[in-house]
């Protein structure tokens, strides 16, 4: 049975990981979630709940003003 999205890609996300130069793997542990898990949230298959979605910014040590506005443009 083939996934299907349920919500919007974070495709902000997905650019910040890639300016970092880190990965889905380092991200994924550096907040203890599995990297599938990681992958099929930000690709829209799941959504991301608060804890999680401010667990990134705190591994990345950005401000929430900061993160919040990196989601925001995803819209």
């Amino acid at each position: 049975m083939a996934k299907r999205r349920k919500y919007s890609e974070l495709n902000s996300l997905k650019g910040r990981i890639r300016e970092k130069n880190t990965s889905y793997r380092k991200l994924s542990e550096g907040i203890g979630m599995a990297v599938n898990t990681l992958s099929d949230k930000i690709n829209g298959f799941y959504a991301m709940s608060i804890p999680e979605a401010e667990a990134i910014p705190c591994f990345w040590r950005y401000r929430q003003r900061n993160w919040i506005n990196i989601i925001l443009a995803q819209r």
